[in-house]
């Protein structure tokens, strides 16, 4: 039988544990290190998921571990040096969304692992869920004509438990994208997505993209 893939975590916070449960649930890979410059941390969740080696930093991870992949679950700030020296390791990266702030500073992340002739992913998981889907099948299909804005809106239950240790509930996080005067909003299911175009026909009742199955008309 080939050897697991040998995969080394950057990055102990919460947003971690999702990427543990994912690389738990793969034939063929087991992340072997974890790093976090707070250390308690990073034990923490080494125990909690039966990793055998616990760094503070990422490049003494890389260092002394035998690595195939990195997989780099830290703040945004930090992907740039992390990828850069990953890249210089030789090993393989997937990094959590965004990889930077502009798409200038994203070519140039890219830029250095393509000279370095190292796999570079994103973990950019949320083109694939069902309602963005939906929209990019309506732009190509012309269906609401040239965008000029949008404005999304989501409901997201929170990663970490209330203080009295209960369930979190749903709390909206705000719109984003290009302003608008007069920006439509839906809330439902746990993401509302509205496009703003210029129609090229007369607006119809359009399936709201979030996959809960009600129709809408766009308010005047």
């Amino acid at each position: 039988m080939a050897e697991a893939m040998r995969i080394g975590l950057a990055g102990a916070g919460m947003v971690s544990r999702h990427h543990l449960d994912g690389w738990a649930a793969i034939r063929g890979a087991k992340v072997v290190a974890i790093a976090d410059p707070d250390r308690a941390r990073a034990e923490a969740r080494a125990g909690e998921y039966a990793i055998p080696a616990v760094h503070d930093s990422v490049e003494t991870m890389l260092a002394q571990e035998r690595l195939d992949a990195i997989d780099i679950a830290t703040p945004m700030a930090t992907h740039a040096a992390l990828v850069a020296c990953a890249a210089d390791h030789g090993v393989a990266i997937l990094c959590q969304k965004p990889l930077a702030p502009t798409l200038e500073e994203a070519e140039a992340v890219a830029a250095i692992a393509a000279q370095k002739s190292v796999r570079l992913m994103v973990h950019e998981n949320w083109r694939f869920r069902p309602h963005y889907r939906t929209i990019a099948t309506w732009l190509e299909e012309g269906r609401i004509g040239r965008p000029v804005a949008f404005h999304l809106e989501t409901l997201s239950a929170s990663l970490l438990p209330r203080a009295d240790g209960t369930a979190p509930g749903l709390t909206p996080c705000g719109g984003r994208g290009h302003g608008h005067p007069h920006p439509h909003r839906r809330r439902g299911g746990r993401d509302g997505v509205c496009l703003h175009g210029r129609p090229r026909r007369p607006a119809a009742p359009v399936r709201q993209a979030d996959g809960v199955g009600r129709d809408w008309q766009h308010p005047s």
